[in-house]
């Protein structure tokens, strides 16, 4: 006689397990991604790896860190302010969105990220490339507001407005009352 197969679910941690049927335990082979095992034997489990931490040996034997981080000795530490990679000594080799690259000072130093001025999404260390929604590149290459209810231009004129609001003589007019869309002409438009 053949007795039937019963599948039995491995923790939430677990990628792959075993069940003994005669202690009725379940012990884990593998585990998921940013997770590593603790115990050994029949109380093998998996726990998350420590902050940082890409893959672990165990809890706190970290053997990867996330890009955000970098390894020192067992243990990932994160990058420096505004960094979004990083290598494995901590210098900065990819700034997040605000943030500029600023160049090693000497050998022992290690590059690093700074700040944009307010509403700079890119720059370089002496300009601003790229400003925030309703904002504008001005000519001296720092990010000024829109005009009020715009929220998409250049200089002085409008190109987008607020939801309620229309293009109109290079800035934005309210719509009727009743409109929440509105053409050039004034007309409702919802759609």
């Amino acid at each position: 006689m053949i007795t039937p197969l019963t599948c039995i679910a491995c923790t939430d941690s677990c990628k792959t397990c075993t069940y003994d049927t005669t202690s009725t335990k379940t012990t884990c082979s593998e585990c998921l991604k940013n997770y590593g095992k603790v115990g050994s034997g029949d109380a093998t489990t998996c726990e998350l790896c420590s902050d940082g931490c890409d893959t672990c040996d165990s809890s706190t034997l970290c053997t990867d860190c996330l890009k955000t981080h970098y390894m020192d000795g067992t243990a990932c530490v994160i990058c420096g302010e505004g960094c979004n990679e990083c290598t494995k000594d901590g210098g900065c080799t990819a700034c997040i969105s605000g943030y500029r690259e600023v160049a090693a000072v000497s050998p022992a130093t290690q590059k690093t990220c700074a700040k944009c001025s307010a509403d700079c999404t890119a720059c370089t260390d002496t300009a601003c490339n790229t400003c925030a929604k309703g904002t504008f590149l001005n000519d001296a290459k720092t990010c000024e507001t829109c005009a009020a209810s715009c929220t998409s231009c250049t200089k002085s004129t409008c190109s987008t407005c607020e939801v309620g609001f229309m293009v109109k003589d290079a800035g934005c007019d309210k719509c009727a009352d009743n409109c929440i869309i509105c053409t050039v002409k004034g007309e409702c438009d919802d759609g």
